[in-house]
């Protein structure tokens, strides 16, 4: 079987830039309306993440899937937003898929030989 080297580049750079470059940034209760998903920490370590969230009475509560979970302000350890580095994400991407190509023509050369080829 053979491959299309474009299509092996064109995966690999979608596997880069999904899990590339995002990070989780503490926040404080007064931030969350600003923030479409927050990850929530409780004091007992389990953690989920919710969108859209919000703070009513004394708890923080947010979406997940179809149902609403509210947790008790004083039972988080920490809250954290989403947060994503475009610029780091192409700057990887970018570099993902200049040594697939620098490493696919190595692999040509290798195997056909030819003039200006290293080996």
């Amino acid at each position: 079987m053979k491959r299309s080297r474009l299509a092996t580049i064109a995966l690999a750079g979608l596997f880069v830039w999904q899990v590339g470059c995002t990070s989780w940034t503490p926040i404080g209760v007064s931030e969350l309306a600003d923030h479409g998903k927050v990850r929530v920490t409780l004091i007992n370590g389990d953690r989920e993440s919710v969108y859209d969230p919000w703070v009513e009475a004394d708890s923080i509560k947010g979406h997940r899937h179809i149902e609403t979970l509210a947790f008790p302000v004083d039972e988080v350890a920490k809250l954290e937003s989403h947060s994503t580095d475009e610029v780091g994400t192409a700057l990887v991407v970018l570099g993902g898929i200049l040594a697939a190509v620098a490493i696919a023509g190595l692999i040509d050369c290798a195997s056909n030989g030819g003039y200006g080829c290293p080996f």
